[in-house]
């Protein structure tokens, strides 16, 4: 049976990321989740992700990108406000813009992808992994407390509304 790989972005694949981003952004919008709008994320954002080498893609056995996500050091300003368990200033290691393509969804590939950035974060002896979702995206919500996210507060990024649910979840 042929496998399912996650590896480093290359050049060549910011656009079928940003494609899955695009459609993502549409199914979330048509569900009255407003997670990422028009603006951001965007093409521009996907390509400084690669060049950074932060961006991990998700192929089918076939080699089609089908998901990714960011995982880098870089917490967004706004969390120093969230009591992280051990403070702000700890290695962790984040992850930002998880998305798989609405037909790939439901199928465990974020589980698959947040399993490859939890042993990421432990060969890079992080303490620690965090993220924020929207707290409009109830699915996403339960599928990181599923995988032992724990809850730590909430932040805002405008323009959206509503309020984004920071997470963390310590290693071992």
């Amino acid at each position: 049976m042929a496998s399912w790989n996650i590896k480093q972005a290359r050049p060549g694949d910011a656009a079928a990321m940003m494609a899955i981003i695009a459609a993502c952004r549409d199914d979330m919008a048509a569900r009255g989740i407003k997670q990422w709008h028009n603006e951001y994320p965007n093409l521009q954002v996907v390509q400084q992700d690669v060049a950074a080498q932060t961006l991990y893609i998700l192929h089918d056995p076939a080699g089609l990108v089908v998901g990714g996500a960011v995982l880098d050091k870089h917490q967004a300003e706004a969390y120093r406000t969230i009591p992280w368990t051990g403070g702000f200033d700890q290695h962790v290691l984040c992850v930002h813009r998880l998305a798989i393509s609405p037909p790939h969804q439901r199928q465990g590939l974020a589980r698959q992808l947040m399993a490859f950035a939890e042993d990421l974060a432990r060969q890079r002896a992080c303490s620690a992994i965090r993220l924020d979702t929207s707290s409009a995206n109830p699915a996403s919500l339960a599928m990181y407390q599923n995988l032992g996210y724990q809850p730590r507060g909430s932040v805002h990024f405008p323009p959206r509304q509503q309020p984004f649910i920071c997470l963390e979840k310590l290693l071992k």
